[in-house]
């Protein structure tokens, strides 16, 4: 059995904070504000997933926790180590690497592909694998898996692929495979 080795305080988006304190004849009109808002800035956002994809990458190299697509290759045909992938509705999955088996030292097995929630809001209700693995392997603060830059496009999920994690596990039969939603969602 795995043992947490941060723990992490699972915080309320800022809206619902915002919206509990609110009384209640205010509260109609700041959720139409906010819808207003979120309307005028949507174009923004596409250059802010770039930003935060080429931060994350730096900040990643930086911690010497990057691995190349050829590396990955070399490391996954000697078998070491486990595959985690992160899978969206609304981004490109990411795959990471680490040397632990990560099945044999998780506190629970993962959920399958098609039992995740891939739209879910991150601090709600998240399975005790995800939670595990984020605080363990992925945080960017804490985490020691390597994060994996790939340009191999059988990577990518289908859409309502219900077999998705089986398929990750015939690519790479010689690791553990793991597929868990975004649990962080500020990179």
């Amino acid at each position: 059995m795995g043992m947490f080795t941060v723990p992490y305080e699972r915080k309320e988006p800022l809206v619902w904070r915002i919206e509990k304190r609110l009384p209640p004849e205010l509260a109609f009109p700041f959720i139409i504000a906010s819808s207003v808002c979120y309307f005028f800035l949507l174009p923004l956002t596409i250059p802010l997933f770039v930003i935060r994809a080429k931060l994350l990458l730096h900040t990643l190299k930086k911690q010497g926790r990057y691995l190349s697509w050829k590396e990955f290759e070399k490391k996954s045909e000697r078998g070491e180590g486990s595959v985690i992938i992160e899978v969206s509705s609304k981004m490109p999955p990411r795959i990471w690497w680490t040397s632990d088996r990560i099945l044999a030292i998780a506190p629970s097995p993962p959920l399958a592909f098609c039992e995740l929630n891939l739209i879910a809001c991150p601090v709600v209700n998240q399975p005790p694998f995800l939670c595990w693995c984020y605080e363990n392997y992925l945080a960017i603060e804490t985490g020691r898996a390597c994060y994996v830059e790939y340009d191999d496009l059988e990577l990518l999920p289908e859409r309502d692929e219900p077999l998705y994690d089986e398929r990750m596990q015939a690519k790479f039969p010689n690791q553990d495979v793991a597929v868990v939603t975004f649990y962080d969602t500020r990179y």
